[in-house]
């Protein structure tokens, strides 16, 4: 796989530097011959820091050439979508997005923070450009709240953690040695201060009082750590120069590892820059955040950290910067398990990725991942279910389950949530055709369960059938009597019997379940018990059992071929026209896609 990452990188600012090391090690991890290539401000030094292809962010001919050559854009992580620092920002992340959507290339926002956004314009350009992508990740609950409340509601939108989370340490013995640090005599309070838009004019002289108060009450060394140059180093030392106590200011250009270790290394952190909050938080490191940006108050809250406002009083600066030192040990254990789900969260930024783009082809149609293979190709990845021994969901979802899916949000994250999703209905082929992202063909659900069973022929997979009225899944067992069925059950239990349901086909163990209890009761049942389950394969069938019992007859194979299944259906089952305006809807909204309205 060859991707393109486009984010704030090349601009010496460590926390961004971080979120590059994190993503480019974790993919890397997934897949170790996956190709990256970085847009970025500087790329001389990008490319001898990461052993990257690296092309100038603002040349559009390398851009463009970058753009072809990848199967998929990554925007992010970072606070790319805000207008605090600029209009240029927003426009230029999402003129990328756009262009690889234009060159027909899959799109990822990827733990990524939004906001401040103050402009209405740049909302709804926010709202229209992220519809486009493939698949969105946040770092924290607040920006997927914003995100949805503006209008992206079309691709899958997961809340996650920063990627720099898992930034892995380095020695930073080079700092010390660089810096001419020695021992500490006291213990050590880790200072990292930025300037910002509209700070206040004292806040230099206040910041400089109120450290002096805490270092003469705990007896404590400071050490201000710049996390951008020179910005944030001009800072540092106008602060330390109206401070009575003495202190020291880290002036060289160190990798994000190497600060992430020092940082790591020391008691206490007061932290405006979002990432001194990050390593410190990863290090089990107790710290204030001083909340210039609403992203800065959303990690504290996640991490269970105090945050202070800029305009803070000496008073509140004492109480909350004391109330951690003195509870270090306490803190920095409440830390350690806040890290831990921390580190789980941003984890899931990359598996949501290798899910959607890895294994699979896929496209996004209207908000649902649809996989595109063939049976060969499925018959191969249910093999490879069965032989991971792991528990794994099929969906399949169709222009009614789609539509139903746009209305019940619980309904639209199950069906992201599993691992294959197959194309099923020929409405879903022809959408996918419309919008430019053609599929390889359809695959029902009943023409795939036939062909998964016909395969079991030769590795002898336990089958248990669960599904339609009583006697339908033993009538249809007894019509394949060369195939290996453990169990069956009807579909037609209540809620309260489905512990006894669960634990007659945990008795038969079977390798592969196929769940027909109609939609969506089928995709609710079977996502919330497959886990306990452990079958490797889980798949939902619909009506399957009721054909395969010869209860019903499948439409003849003219119907099959020509995808007109559902009009034979409706002409034996006239009361069937009320579900097949949901044909019309899944119809006219492909097309209004197609003509951007």
């Amino acid at each position: 796989m060859k991707i393109l990452l486009s984010g704030y990188f090349g601009f010496n600012n460590t926390g961004d530097e971080a979120i590059l090391a994190s993503m480019i090690s974790e993919f890397r991890k997934k897949d170790p011959g996956i190709q990256i290539t970085v847009l970025s401000a500087d790329p001389k030094p990008t490319t001898e820091r990461f052993p990257v292809i690296s092309v100038h962010r603002l040349d559009p001919f390398s851009i463009i050439k970058a753009l072809i050559k990848c199967d998929v854009l990554v925007s992010g992580g970072g606070g790319l979508l805000q207008d605090s620092t600029g209009r240029f920002s927003i426009i230029y992340y999402l003129s990328i997005i756009l262009l690889a959507k234009l060159f027909g290339k899959k799109a990822a926002v990827f733990g990524q923070g939004y906001g401040p956004v103050k402009s209405s314009f740049n909302k709804k350009l926010i709202k229209i450009v992220l519809n486009f992508a493939d698949l969105i990740t946040v770092r924290d609950i607040a920006s997927k709240t914003s995100l949805e409340s503006i209008g992206v509601d079309t691709p899958p939108l997961l809340s996650c953690a920063d990627p720099a989370i898992l930034l892995e340490k380095e020695s930073f013995i080079e700092i010390v040695r660089a810096e001419g640090i020695t021992e500490f005599d006291r213990p050590v309070a880790g200072i990292c201060l930025r300037s910002f838009k509209d700070m206040p004019k004292d806040f230099v002289l206040r910041t400089a009082e109120a450290l002096d108060e805490f270092i003469d009450k705990y007896a404590a060394e400071a050490l201000f750590i710049p996390l951008k140059a020179p910005e944030d180093t001009q800072i540092s030392v106008s602060v330390l120069s109206q401070m009575k106590n003495k202190g020291r200011v880290i002036e060289g250009d160190y990798s994000p590892g190497q600060v992430l270790s020092l940082i790591n290394s020391f008691d206490l952190v007061i932290g405006m820059r979002l990432h001194s909050l990050i390593f410190a938080a990863s290090g089990s490191v107790p710290a204030l955040g001083i909340s210039y940006d609403p992203k800065v108050r959303a990690f504290c809250d996640d991490a269970g950290l105090p945050c202070i406002d800029p305009d803070f009083s000496s008073k509140s600066f004492l109480e909350k910067s004391g109330s951690l030192w003195t509870n270090r040990s306490e803190v920095s254990l409440q830390l350690k398990e806040k890290t831990k789900l921390l580190r789980c969260k941003a984890l899931i930024n990359f598996e949501a990725f290798f899910e959607y783009f890895g294994m699979t082809d896929m496209i996004n149609l209207f908000g649902v991942r649809i996989d595109n293979i063939d049976l060969k190709s499925g018959l191969e990845i249910i093999d490879k279910f069965v032989r991971s021994g792991k528990p794994h969901l099929i969906l399949t979802p169709n222009p009614e389950i789609i539509m139903s899916a746009r209305k019940d949000k619980k309904l639209l994250e199950l069906l992201n949530s599993s691992d294959l999703n197959i194309p099923d209905g020929i409405g879903i082929v022809a959408a996918a055709k419309l919008l430019g992202t053609p599929l390889q063909g359809r695959l029902t659900g009943i023409d795939f369960m036939t062909s998964i069973l016909e395969n079991t022929r030769k590795n002898s997979c336990k089958i248990f059938l669960l599904g339609s009225a009583p006697g339908i899944a033993e009538n249809a067992a007894k019509n394949m009597p060369d195939i290996n069925i453990v169990g069956t059950h009807h579909g037609y239990f209540k809620d309260e019997e489905d512990e006894k349901v669960l634990a007659l086909i945990k008795k038969a163990r079977p390798d592969i379940l196929f769940v027909g209890l109609g939609s969506p009761r089928q995709e609710q049942w079977i996502a919330k018990y497959y886990k306990e389950i452990g079958a490797p394969v889980n798949m939902v069938i619909g009506g399957s059992l009721d054909i395969l019992s010869g209860n019903v007859r499948r439409a003849p194979v003219v119907f099959q071929k020509t995808g007109t299944e559902w009009l034979y259906r409706l002409a034996k089952e006239p009361k069937r026209w009320k579900r097949q305006l949901n044909l019309a809807g899944f119809a006219w909204l492909a097309i209004k896609k197609r003509l951007g309205i």
